[in-house]
């Protein structure tokens, strides 16, 4: 059942990225070729600098992708509401790659995606603050597909020949929003992504046996309160580290963990996560208030709406007292939420 919800979740976060590596062109009323086409709001918003190619609207947003004087693809986007257009974005130049000249590839309402050739396609995308950024990467070049995943604090690897992930937390130390990016320095391998992340700082839960957890402590001591029990692949801020023990803050809870419960640095490259992957009941959608910043129901909870991506999706970590399960998102935000709220049996 595990390998079966993983499969699932694997497939989930493929979504977030085109279904083709292939430069796409929309046809019909979504393709705006001309300046004349284009609504007067975006044409007084075009940058003179920019040579105009063509745009296209998806959701509420409308991507215009043109060339600066050199040449290079600058892609921008804007946000409509009615007859109002407000720019939102623009992308730093993308200029060759590899030798390879970039094109647009398949887009959403809130993503659009980079081809540089069949085989590497880098997606974009805006995050919980508004702030557009590398999200994600395809490789079809290699022995198997490759589709890596960028935010805050983790790199994230699928492949297509298995099932478990590969996860590595750190900071990263190169710009990856979108008018800041350089283009000439995105990664084509995994190996590529992590040597952009500065792992200092980070470590990851590698509890002692597959299946077990590492209990988190209010003190130095396995006598002192447990706050919570962490799966495999849960991430750790090394606050304080000693031989023995060492101060974490695990989806923003702070406490005590074994240091041999932990691994630090390339280390993490070496471990496969054991995350459960849950999914949640129908009942879950529609209560919505059902995350809570502790694992107590007297709590004001936090809306929840049904994601719409993997972008959106809750990742357990841990689990509180049996009943709490501590999940996070992509985004970096950390919620409890009640284990009832999933299916029974799933994971």
């Amino acid at each position: 059942m595990k390998k079966i919800y993983r499969m699932m979740a694997l497939a989930l976060a493929l979504l977030l990225l085109p279904l083709a590596a292939q430069a796409w062109v929309p046809t019909g009323d979504a393709l705006l070729d001309t300046l004349d086409a284009l609504p007067a709001g975006v044409r007084a918003l075009l940058p003179d600098a920019l040579a105009f190619r063509y745009a296209y609207r998806i959701g509420g947003s409308l991507y215009a992708w043109t060339a600066d004087a050199q040449g290079n693809g600058v892609m921008l986007v804007f946000a409509e509401d009615g007859d109002e257009y407000t720019a939102a974005v623009q992308s730093a130049p993308f200029g060759s790659w590899n030798g390879l000249s970039p094109k647009p590839g398949n887009s959403g309402g809130d993503f659009f995606s980079v081809d540089y050739s069949e085989s590497y396609t880098f997606v974009f995308r805006a995050g919980a603050d508004g702030r557009w950024a590398l999200r994600g990467a395809y490789n079809y070049a290699g022995d198997a597909d490759c589709f890596m995943m960028f935010y805050p604090h983790v790199a994230v690897e699928y492949r297509s020949d298995r099932v478990d992930l590969r996860r590595v937390y750190g900071s990263w130390t190169r710009s990856l929003a979108l008018d800041t990016l350089d283009s000439s320095v995105l990664p084509q391998t995994f190996d590529g992504v992590l040597a952009m992340l500065d792992t200092q700082g980070w470590a990851m839960v590698q509890a002692p046996d597959s299946g077990e957890t590492a209990p988190l402590y209010t003190d130095a001591d396995a006598g002192s309160a447990c706050l919570g029990l962490y799966y495999t692949g849960a991430p750790a801020e090394a606050l304080e580290q000693g031989a023995d023990w060492c101060r974490v803050r695990v989806g923003g809870a702070e406490g005590w963990m074994r240091t041999d419960m932990l691994v630090f640095g390339d280390e993490m490259r070496a471990v496969t996560p054991n995350l459960p992957i849950l999914a949640l009941t129908e009942e879950a959608y529609a209560a919505q208030d059902i995350l809570y910043a502790s694992p107590c129901a007297d709590g004001v909870p936090a809306r929840y709406a049904e994601p719409d991506d993997a972008a959106d999706a809750l990742f357990v970590i841990g689990i509180v007292d049996g009943r709490w399960y501590h999940v996070i998102s992509w985004n970096g935000d950390a919620w409890f939420i009640e284990t009832g709220w999933f299916f029974e049996g799933n994971g």
